[in-house]
């Protein structure tokens, strides 16, 4: 058995097997069934789209039963329950339109598209940056690489739409370049805000 999460609730959701540590109920599902880290999101996103409030795990952690005590012990799943309760996250990725574009293999010309692409790169950030500003909502930290900055940012359920309109505005006032798009995914089960409380990050 693994474990995908933990609630506070006395219920759980369909699949889900209950082993209970106190206040923490904790969300094990069968080995079979959670073999790989997509299979483990594939069934936390299940949970999620169910209305069901919990704290994920990571996909890629495998915790057995035994992980439990420990983890129910840090005192930090109160803390983790007040920021995420009745929250899911959007994901944030300021991206180029065209992002297979081929790069010289050598010499100068090598040079100066890596030279274009890091400052695309902190353009990027800098665009990204005053999108979640103007949000005004949990963020969690900006992740630089492969041509894109991406951050996750932390929405009531309930105002799940409202974000996602207000995110398309604030996005058109701000890109000033054909070549550059806001990809907008979500919603999900918040991991981005549990993992570093979990001791996962």
């Amino acid at each position: 058995m693994n474990v995908l999460g933990w609630t506070g609730d006395t219920n759980v959701p369909p699949g889900a097997q209950p082993f209970r540590r106190g206040r923490w109920t904790a969300l094990l599902a069968s080995s079979d069934s959670t073999k790989t880290p997509h299979a483990r999101l594939a069934i936390q996103v299940s949970w999620f789209d169910t209305g069901f409030d919990f704290i994920p795990v990571a996909p890629a952690q495998q915790l057995t039963r035994a992980d439990v005590t420990g983890a129910a012990c840090l005192g930090n799943l109160e803390t983790i329950w007040k920021n995420i309760e009745g929250r899911g996250q959007f994901w944030l990725a300021v991206r180029p339109r065209d992002e297979h574009r081929s790069m010289p293999c050598q010499g100068r010309a090598w040079l100066q598209t890596r030279k274009a692409r890091q400052d695309q790169e902190r353009h990027h950030k800098t665009l990204l940056d005053k999108i979640v500003k103007e949000l005004n909502l949990p963020v969690n930290a900006c992740q630089q690489g492969a041509q894109r900055a991406s951050s996750a940012i932390l929405v009531p359920r309930h105002a799940a739409q409202k974000t996602r309109l207000a995110i398309a505005q604030i996005a058109q006032k701000h890109e000033t370049s054909a070549d550059v798009t806001l990809a907008v995914s979500g919603l999900w089960p918040p991991l981005a805000f549990t993992q570093k409380g979990l001791g996962t990050a």
